[in-house]
């Protein structure tokens, strides 16, 4: 059976923060964690929302599998069918019905601007 698809969220430029993210104070990286997960739910949301539905085991299947936390700051929405890619590109006799490309495109932008703002609302905390 093929792997289930997994959607990781995170912020671009990952590596070159890396440094700076694992200096945070511990409950400064808590409180990103929070924001991550927030936002990997809301992604599962947005996800399920967009799923065509036939029988509805395409939108259960879609779930938040791993959690951020103050070490690891990355969550993962996993789409547990194996026919997810076929209907987001279409088959052979099946067209396209995109979901998964236009909820990620929804949902980016208010993450980059909850996580910038989480971001600096630990680097206050830093600062005092």
């Amino acid at each position: 059976m093929p792997s289930p698809i997994q959607l990781n969220v995170t912020t671009a430029g990952w590596k070159e923060r890396s440094k700076f993210f694992r200096q945070l104070p511990k409950e400064a990286a808590k409180q990103l964690a929070v924001t991550i997960n927030d936002s990997a739910r809301e992604l599962r949301t947005e996800l399920r929302s967009r799923a065509p539905r036939k029988t509805g085991a395409l939108r259960k299947s879609i779930r938040v599998v791993r959690r951020a936390s103050a070490r690891r700051l990355r969550a993962i929405v996993q789409i547990g069918k194996f026919y997810a890619l076929m209907i987001e590109y279409g088959a052979r006799f099946m067209s396209a019905m995109p979901f998964i490309r236009p909820s990620q495109e929804a949902r980016r932008e208010p993450h980059r601007r909850a996580v910038k703002s989480a971001v600096n609302r630990a680097i206050h905390a830093i600062r005092i």
